[in-house]
């Protein structure tokens, strides 16, 4: 009998979302399965919401870390199981009933599966349930669509997620042979890497259009948010990606996409940072000549491919090759509402 690990990491979740997130999994229609909470330096009250929540269920366990980081507490957690199949769950998250007993239905119905990717709810997906095993060429486009985002257009698949670690169950060998494990550090989609290298490893990938997960959005979005840090951020994504890209050999091949996640991730820096409403920096304009005149996104964004960008996006290449702050500032004031 097949049994899940499910990795949950925590910080400082409010009970309500955390006791709903806990009660889908006991919920769980099919039983056999561990729990493996990374606490990830709580505050000492959400520490004894989580004891409080989970209770006597000798399936859940709990481990405390220094605050390192969602990547860091995620690893940790794998490193404890003792499962054949894995599942991350974020902790103000829930999950289908059902969830569980799908994936035995699929891991039954093809043995050798290494992964299987799913839907998560509100994404689109079509009433009538439908299973397929990805040959290469749709493991490579669906690699190519989670570098740059606007390949997804008019995809059959779903638009925003199969980045996320969540929507996937891994079969925990094939994990720990390919030394499959999330970058710690990496503070802006670390999430994408894990997907890459999951989804480039192996040629037994399943998918399933059946919703059975569903992620909380609640409050200031991730990207609207200030950040006094994005710059840095999104950096270091971009390097590690270009360096992953190479390893894996698939530079070359995803040049396109990759040029194009530059230049997203330049707008996000601008959104994030240098141009968002709740920046009061007092050098924001020469802060944001440092990070314009950065070797490797000069680099890079010089190479985006123009034709793929609308109006907008011609002029601020225009402007960030030109080095101009004021027309950019304009751009993102009228766009963002900035001061």
């Amino acid at each position: 009998m097949k049994k899940f690990s499910i990795v949950v990491p925590a910080y400082n979740i409010k009970s309500k979302f955390f006791e709903e997130c806990i009660n889908s999994i006991k919920n769980q229609s099919y039983k056999n399965f561990e729990v493996i909470i990374v606490d990830d330096g709580s505050d000492k009250i959400y520490k004894y919401d989580y004891e409080k929540i989970i209770k006597d269920d000798t399936r859940f366990s709990i481990i405390t870390q220094e605050n390192k980081g969602v990547s860091i507490a995620r690893n940790n957690g794998v490193k404890n199981c003792t499962g054949d199949y894995l599942i991350f769950i974020d902790a103000d998250d829930y999950i289908e009933k059902n969830l569980l007993e799908k994936m035995i239905n699929v891991i039954s119905r093809y043995k050798e599966c290494d992964v299987i990717l799913f839907e998560n709810y509100g994404e689109g997906y079509s009433k009538e349930e439908y299973i397929k095993n990805l040959d290469k060429n749709e493991r490579e486009s669906l690699i190519k669509k989670l570098i740059d985002e606007n390949n997804w257009l008019g995809d059959e698949y779903s638009i925003k997620h199969f980045g996320s670690v969540w929507n996937k169950c891994y079969r925990l060998e094939y994990l720990k042979c390919n030394n499959i494990e999330l970058v710690p550090g990496v503070k802006y989609s670390e999430d994408v890497l894990y997907s890459i290298k999951v989804i480039f490893s192996s040629e037994n990938i399943i998918y399933t259009n059946y919703p059975l997960y569903h992620y909380r959005i609640y409050g200031e979005s991730t990207f609207d948010k200030y950040n006094k840090k994005a710059d840095i951020d999104l950096l270091n994504f971009l390097i590690k990606l270009k360096e992953l890209l190479i390893e894996l050999g698939l530079y070359d091949k995803m040049y396109e996409a990759y040029l194009m996640k530059v230049y997203t991730s330049y707008q996000f820096a601008m959104t994030l940072k240098f141009f968002n409403k709740e920046n009061n920096e007092k050098n924001n304009k020469i802060s944001w000549k440092e990070f314009n005149k950065n070797k490797f996104i000069r680099e890079m964004i010089l190479k985006v491919n123009k034709s793929k960008l609308n109006l907008k996006g011609k002029f601020v290449v225009f402007f960030a090759k030109n080095n101009l702050y004021l027309p950019i500032k304009i751009i993102y004031k009228i766009k963002n509402n900035v001061r």
